[in-house]
């Protein structure tokens, strides 16, 4: 079945989500688990005060490095084999749906766990949806979890 189970997350509630329903997929199948938060740099980049986003840029890499070693101890704790990388997008050619299904190639991951804020109409038309993109992209399966209504 899985072998390799690639989830892209961010500090959303989805996403957290998302990583719970993967470790627990992953302890079930016996899969390795691979946890990813792409950063997005671009608007530090373009800062006119490069200090200012150099320390802003250093601030949230270290945010993000958290999430990710959080989400891998998790995943480990449920023995789960699982390793963790951050991916730092600091030009605008490239998109995190783009990190995402590079990582799962190069990784030759056979399933992509996402969450997904399941926006709809003007929301998503502004702000484009990331699972949507990578779900069209991915080549592989794409296993979305939604945000989950009280």
């Amino acid at each position: 079945m899985f072998k390799r189970i690639l989830l892209g997350m961010d500090d959303s509630n989805p996403s957290q989500m998302a990583l719970e329903r993967a470790i627990e997929l992953a302890a079930l199948v016996g899969a390795e688990l691979r946890v990813l938060h792409v950063l997005d740099l671009t608007d530090l980049v373009q800062e006119a005060e490069f200090v200012k986003g150099s320390e802003q840029s250093a601030g949230r890499m270290s945010e993000g490095q958290a999430l990710v070693d959080e989400a891998v101890m998790r995943a480990q704790a449920a023995s789960v084999e699982a390793g963790g990388v951050l991916a730092p997008v600091q030009t605008t050619d490239k998109k995190v749906e783009d990190i995402v299904v590079e990582q799962a190639d190069e990784w030759a991951a056979d399933l992509i766990v996402l969450g997904t804020h399941g926006r709809a109409g003007l929301t998503r038309l502004l702000r484009g949806s990331v699972a949507e993109a990578v779900l069209r992209a991915a080549g592989r399966p794409v296993l979305l979890f939604p945000l989950e209504q009280p």
